[in-house]
């Protein structure tokens, strides 16, 4: 079973004949032989967990006099050679540097070996010199194997050590009708979607060494070991058969704590990262210590969902916040989608996963998929206006940064409640209070699919007078932007940046504001609550955009790049809400997996579109109405001539408002290259670059029918107005950054 976004249902669990039972081999624990020190606290928990007669310590390449330029290419690609021969001063992860690569050299030697001598159900457990066991590891790597042998015979390998807090764990798929078997194996198994820290990975035998080498080797840059594992897993093309340990069983202190060979941290770092590290063994990453809980923190969330159904009762204080059994119970039922650990484990469903049809998109109980226009949920009023209730919906749902920080909020405290044996009266009133409230928000969004109005196009034909800055257009309307300019006072202006999501926009307000005498008041922080939300879809003119002296920048990005970018990871669908159909056309609220999900019924912000087409159709013929958006106080913005044109787009944007450069006796600010938000999810400056001037990276990505769908459904005139349309869009606007 190949895992990711391709992952299929496990039938049932299986029965393996004695002779191929997989048993625990040996342990192979990797060692530098210059780091005895490590060795001798290996050998002592090797006693310690029982497993020194198992064990065999692996002498490991030491990556910094291993000499990159000798070594194969079918191990190490070129440009993984390239950048691991020179490494930036500080690496914390992904990056490969001379260490990563020893550990890589280290694990094909260990492959191979495994793949030479391995016997029927043979396994070898693999471990980092630093690692601890915990107690009780050898019944529970028993147990391990024998839920690993009754899911899928053909296993490969099976994660069972790692950081607890900053790996993605997802329940087994299994297929209807789910047996009582599968509890047990859901118990000790799941699927990791994110690995890190490799700490102690367990090898079924050659087969499962001979798929490791081809869905990992040759490594790439940016191919830690880890990282590499979390990308081949997501991989469509992935058949490797991983698992994971519902809980580790083996851990490792963090690279935070400094004493590494992989990463690369100044010393100036140090104190910082190393109480980060003691942090996150305070909440469980630790194996051994004092503060372990079975449970780790997000883990914990799922749990205090889970309290009432289970029976645990909340003391109440007089006068105290206390809920009913009724409130403690609801969440047993709900399902929240906030794309967290908790609506991972608590909900993910159970169904066959592929490219048929339309890539696995649900349809309900297994019937075919109702079209949207012929269906009786949503409201029956057209998008032209929303209802008083929808509206006040909207201010209720505060959207998915809301519940993510109360399920953080929920997860700490529960785990503080459960350190104190339950006994501390404050805590028990806090875990109600944010049990109470995740419940009503998830209520919120339960009547936010009651009340959504479905989509209807916009009747107007496109003919607004908006600028669109486009690039072959930026020198020829100089004297026409002078003259807009004209009309404005030049002072610190306020400044509204809309888009669609992933289309720059926290990129554009902050080089706004680094560059010019502005202040854009909507920004990242801006809730869903908030009128000025930025990837709101508006029907009626804001009361900012009334104000003369507000300006109004709307970024939009290309079609099929903006389908890519808002399923490259499931955190970046925000609040776009993936749905399915069930039976007697009710509304359901789905976990995201992909692209494909993108293709089906959507609700965004009380509206309901029967793709993520016709959100971005709405979006941007949202921009092109002038009565929303007034033209002589806005303009439109490609988010890719924001990438490749950017010093000509900034000028105009100053010769078109009269912004006032910050320092105009400086050269203009270049732009910003690190990432403009603060996760992986968003690309470097760099890596958008070169990402979005490869034409062959517009569509590859799609199937056949999913072109077919984006053909048929697009707004052909937003696109042509936008000077998407043309086959050789992408070189248009890449040439103009060569």
């Amino acid at each position: 079973m190949a895992v990711g976004t391709q992952m299929d249902v496990v039938d049932r669990p299986g029965w393996v004949p004695d002779g191929c039972r997989s048993t625990l081999a040996q342990v192979l624990w990797l060692n530098l032989d210059r780091r005895q020190d490590r060795a001798a606290a290996h050998q002592q928990a090797l006693v310690a967990a029982g497993l020194e007669d198992f064990a065999e310590r692996v002498s490991a390449v030491d990556g910094r006099v291993v000499d990159l330029a000798s070594v194969d290419t079918g191990i190490l690609a070129e440009a993984g050679r390239q950048q691991a021969c020179s490494p930036p001063e500080f690496v914390l992860g992904r990056v490969l540097t001379p260490g990563a690569v020893g550990l890589w050299l280290t694990w094909h030697s260990v492959l191979w070996r495994i793949i030479r001598e391995a016997g029927p159900g043979d396994c070898f457990l693999v471990v980092e010199d630093d690692a601890e066991y915990h107690e009780g590891f050898g019944p529970a790597i028993f147990r391990l194997m024998e839920a690993l042998d009754a899911c899928d015979s053909e296993w490969d390998a099976c994660a069972v050590g790692y950081i607890r807090s900053k790996t993605r764990l997802v329940t087994i798929p299994w297929a209807e009708p789910i047996l009582k078997e599968t509890e047990d194996i859901d118990e000790v198994l799941r699927i990791p979607t994110k690995l890190c820290g490799a700490t102690a990975i367990l090898v079924h035998g050659a087969d499962g060494a001979r798929s490791m080498l081809e869905a990992l080797f040759p490594v790439g840059p940016d191919s830690q070991f880890d990282l590499k594992i979390s990308v081949a897993l997501n991989s469509k093309d992935c058949r490797l058969h991983m698992y994971a340990a519902s809980s580790p069983l083996a851990s490792a202190p963090l690279s935070e704590a400094g004493d590494t060979d992989i990463q690369s941290i100044p010393e100036a770092f140090w104190p910082e990262l190393k109480h980060e590290a003691s942090i996150r063994h305070e909440h469980g990453d630790i194996i051994r210590g004092a503060c372990h809980s079975e449970r780790s923190l997000e883990l914990a969330a799922c749990e205090a969902m889970q309290l009432g159904a289970a029976g645990t009762g909340f003391a109440r204080a007089p006068g105290s916040l206390g809920p009913s059994e009724a409130t403690i119970s609801v969440l047993g039922s709900a399902r929240c989608y906030c794309l967290c650990r908790c609506r991972l484990r608590s909900s993910w469903p159970r169904r066959r996963w592929g490219g048929q049809g339309s890539e696995g998109r649900r349809s309900g109980d297994g019937g075919a998929e109702t079209p949207l226009q012929t269906q009786r949920f949503g409201s029956q009023q057209t998008c032209s206006s929303l209802s008083a209730e929808a509206q006040q919906l909207r201010v209720l749902d505060k959207g998915v940064p809301h519940l993510r920080r109360l399920h953080g909020e929920l997860a700490l405290a529960t785990q503080q409640l459960e350190l104190s044996d339950r006994s501390d009266l404050c805590l028990q009133n806090e875990v109600a209070r944010l049990h109470f409230e995740l419940e009503t928000a998830l209520d919120v969004r339960q009547e936010v699919l009651q009340c959504a109005i479905r989509y209807v196009p916009r009747p107007m034909r496109l003919e607004s007078e908006k600028l669109v800055l486009l690039p072959a257009r930026l020198g020829a309307s100089a004297d026409v932007t002078h003259a807009a300019a004209s009309r404005f006072v030049r002072v610190k202006r306020q400044i509204l940046v809309m888009g669609l999501y992933h289309s720059c926009t926290n990129a554009m307000a902050q080089e706004l504001e680094k560059r010019f005498e502005v202040q854009v008041v909507n920004d990242w922080q801006t809730s869903k609550a908030d009128e000025d939300w930025k990837h709101r879809v508006n029907r009626c003119p804001l009361q900012r955009t009334l104000e003369p002296d507000v300006l109004t920048i709307l970024m939009v990005k290309e079609p099929h790049f903006w389908l890519q970018s808002c399923s490259r990871e499931l955190r970046n669908f925000f609040e776009i809400r993936a749905l399915s159909v069930k039976e007697g056309h009710q509304l359901q609220e789905v976990a995201p997996q992909g692209l494909s999900d993108l293709f089906g019924h959507i609700e965004h912000d009380c509206i309901l579109y029967s793709n993520a087409v016709g959100l971005w159709n709405d979006t941007v013929r949202s921009y092109f109405d002038d009565d929303v958006y007034p033209p002589e106080r806005a303009a439109i913005v490609r988010c890719e001539d924001f990438l490749f044109s950017f010093h000509e787009l900034m000028d105009a944007l100053a010769l078109r408002f009269g912004l006032r450069q910050r320092r105009p006796d400086l050269a203009p600010p270049e732009p910003l290259a690190e990432r403009a938000k603060g996760h992986v999810e968003c690309r470097t400056r760099g890596e958008a670059l070169h990402f979005y001037a490869e034409p062959r990276n517009q569509r590859a990505a799609f199937s056949e029918e999913q072109l077919a769908v984006v053909s048929d459904c697009i707004d052909s005139q937003a696109v042509s107005r936008l000077f998407y349309d043309g086959a050789d869009a992408v070189t248009s606007w890449a040439s103009h950054g060569m």
